[in-house]
Formats: C-alpha cells, sequence, structure tokens
C-alpha cells in the first residue's frame, strides 16, 4: 500500500494549478487534501484548479465530500475545477448515482489543463 501524498504544481502560464494525490484519500488524506485545495482556491490567482485523481488507490467518502466542498468553493470563487481520473478507485467513487454529473472529469491531466477543454 502507497503512502499518501499530494503535491501541486502550476501549469499554462500560471494560470492552471494542478494538484496531484497518490495512494488512500482517508480521513486524513482527505483533510491533507482540503486544506490544500483551500489554500490554492482562496488565493484566487488562478482560472481552474485541476485535481489528478489518477494514482489514488482508495477514495473514502469523506474524500468524496472534501471534493464536493472543493466544488462549491470553486463555483463560489468562479474558478474552474476539474478531476482526472481513470479506471480505479477515485473514478469508481465518483461514478456513483448520487455523485456522476457534480463534477467536470477528464481522463488526461494535459486536457484537463488546456484552457480551451470543453
Amino acid at each position: 500500500m502507497e503512502t499518501f501524498r499530494i503535491t501541486q504544481s502550476r501549469r499554462m502560464c500560471e494560470r492552471v494549478v494542478l494538484i496531484s494525490a497518490t495512494g488512500r484519500i482517508d480521513a486524513s488524506g482527505a483533510r491533507q487534501l482540503r486544506q490544500m485545495i483551500d489554500r490554492v482556491l482562496t488565493a484566487r490567482n488562478l482560472s481552474r484548479l485541476v485535481v489528478d485523481l489518477t494514482r489514488v488507490d482508495y477514495l473514502s467518502p469523506r474524500g468524496v465530500g472534501t471534493l464536493l466542498r472543493a466544488r462549491d468553493l470553486s463555483a463560489q470563487f468562479a474558478i474552474d475545477l476539474r478531476l482526472v481520473t481513470t479506471d480505479g478507485p477515485a473514478d469508481d467513487a465518483l461514478r456513483k448515482p448520487w455523485i456522476v454529473g457534480r463534477f467536470r472529469l477528464s481522463s488526461d491531466v494535459d486536457t484537463a489543463c488546456l484552457l480551451t477543454a470543453p
């Protein structure tokens, strides 16, 4: 089992911030992710936040709640939020009937980071 890690980087001339999560987003990981997302969004110096979940091997209900909160906060600041998932635990958690349609999902980071992406 891989230890939970998150990193932050900027793309596209500083207008897109990429947060990459690796490992398990359990209660502790969700708290760390929430803190990083809050820092990034409240700085308001971006037009899009991309959260890469492709290397997440567990996404708890609390982790989903963190992402829903991020969606609401990003909308409040008029920041576009994109989640990157592929087949796996994060994608499974985000495809639940009560979650489908609440997020803009991409299958790769490059597409999610393009400011012209639909």
